[in-house]
């Protein structure tokens, strides 16, 4: 016997071969042995099933020589996400959740629309998941909003699923004295950070079956991780959020607000999870498509724009004095001092001074505005930030019809930065303290909404920007030099 590949299988069948196949049906957990036979191009590779295909050969003159192939694909059960907007349903696999005692919807949720759960652990409240979901024996990965209004009971309940109270059969992850808590019951992960009422977090709960590993991350970063003794192993119980039992009939309550609860049926990557936590939004423009791709969904509108050859498949391009793109909800830039990156590709049609981001607390742009990133009247590109008064820094003259990767950080520890194809060109230094609105903030590309001349500028000219713009990424993190670098060459 001796391993080739499916296409190279289905090229050395012919009459004188006679096959059958060996089949794991991952999906059923069912294994179906010689039970079909397996004819020329029959055979083909599936998420679902890894097979062995064996062929002898028929000729009773020699001796039987055989081929096999193996098919080992990753499948991976549909996710189930509970976004919280105005109810319980689940946006994927339909687990649907029910109310029980009354927690309220308040408007917005992270992504500037929708809502976000409210609880009141004095009154019982919680999310209930009826339809049993297998979580034993595999890996998954449960990720969240949450805000904390009150940590000061022993355990806080944010997600469970309890079968019995013995080891590795009562899922439940909580904040246990103020600190995030993977539990299996008995093979238990506890981070040892304090988490800060009244604040946004993202958390990520992790297990990986493979290799038996917990994991804990906060804001997408690994807070801490360990090797289980066993892999969960719970048979039954309904999924609870805002809630967790460590054994049936004593339950953890959790106060405060839950948002975008995504289970996903594989162990995810540190990669992905700290863009689940910290890309807010991204718009590639490709398929001349206006979708964000990020875990927010953040909601745009636009104006009299087009799609064009951009530095990465298409690209959106402004040529009129009333093109626009607007993106509502970046609820985590009204927060003093959090840290934010912006990047993205332009190319000019000419070199002008022009506007190529907008921020404003309102989409009428009536309210608190300023200019991000544009162009001087010579054509430097400028960066601004709020810190009581409007700072900015200059960067070099950019070339016309020419694709250029620029790049915005901002931390308390840096301060205000800014790249031009992967280079730092200047920087306000450490100590800039970034003064924010407190409210939802809108970002308008390529031209501004509003009245112009109430907008906070220093150089930047308020004309609307001519050319095109690719691969808009807006994080809640500071990028690195490393991180800008691979997005500037790509």
């Amino acid at each position: 016997m001796f391993n080739i590949s499916v296409s190279s299988t289905n090229d050395f069948l012919s009459d004188d071969y006679r096959c059958q196949t060996a089949a794991y049906f991952k999906d059923k957990q069912i294994c179906s042995l010689f039970t079909e036979i397996c004819q020329k191009d029959s055979i083909k590779p599936t998420d679902n099933i890894t097979a062995t295909v064996i062929c002898c050969k028929q000729n009773p003159k020699l001796l039987p020589t055989c081929a096999s192939t193996t098919t080992p694909q990753p499948v991976f059960e549909p996710a189930s996400l509970w976004s919280f907007d105005n109810n319980t349903n689940d946006s994927i696999s339909n687990y649907h959740g029910v109310l029980s005692g009354s927690p309220i919807y308040r408007s917005p949720g992270l992504n500037g629309y929708g809502s976000a759960l409210w609880f009141d652990a004095a009154n019982n409240q919680f999310v209930n998941v009826p339809t049993y979901r297998n979580l034993s024996y595999r890996s998954f990965t449960v990720q969240m909003w949450f805000y904390s209004t009150d940590t000061s009971s022993y355990t806080c309940g944010l997600f469970g699923q309890c079968h019995a109270a013995n080891a590795d059969e009562s899922l439940h992850y909580v904040l246990r004295n103020g600190s995030p808590r993977l539990s299996f019951y008995s093979d238990d992960l506890q981070s040892s950070t304090i988490i800060q009422i009244n604040t946004w977090y993202h958390i990520t709960f992790v297990y990986n079956y493979s290799s038996f590993t917990q994991s804990i991350y906060r804001d997408g970063m690994l807070d801490c991780n360990r090797t289980s003794n066993n892999p969960y192993q719970g048979m039954s119980g309904s999924i609870v959020i805002g809630k967790t039992e460590q054994k049936p009939g004593t339950p953890w309550y959790f106060s405060g607000a839950i948002d975008e609860v995504l289970l996903s049926m594989k162990a995810k990557t540190a990669s992905e999870i700290l863009d689940d936590a910290t890309l807010v939004t991204y718009h590639s423009f490709d398929s001349q498509s206006y979708y964000d791709a990020s875990s927010l969904r953040l909601k745009g509108t636009y104006a009299n724009v087009t799609f064009s050859i951009g530095k990465i498949n298409h690209a959106i391009n402004f040529q009129s004095n009333s093109s626009f793109y607007e993106i509502d909800g970046f609820f985590l830039l009204g927060y003093t001092n959090r840290s934010y990156s912006i990047s993205l590709w332009i190319c000019p049609s000419f070199i002008q001074g022009s506007i190529l981001i907008q921020q404003s607390t309102t989409t009428s742009g009536q309210d608190w505005c300023s200019y991000l990133l544009g162009f001087s009247p010579q054509g430097q590109i400028i960066a601004t930030i709020w810190a009581g008064s409007l700072v900015e820094i200059a960067g070099s003259i950019l070339p016309s019809n020419v694709w250029s990767h620029i790049a915005y950080t901002y931390s308390s520890n840096n301060g205000l930065r800014l790249y031009v194809n992967g280079t730092l060109m200047n920087t306000t230094g450490s100590g800039l303290q970034y003064m924010c609105s407190g409210k939802l903030n809108t970002l308008v590309l390529a031209n501004a909404v509003g009245n112009r001349s109430s907008c906070y500028s220093q150089s930047i000219v308020s004309d609307p920007y001519s050319g095109s713009l690719d691969e808009l990424r807006i994080y809640s993190r500071e990028l690195a030099t490393d991180d800008i670098y691979v997005l500037s060459h790509p």
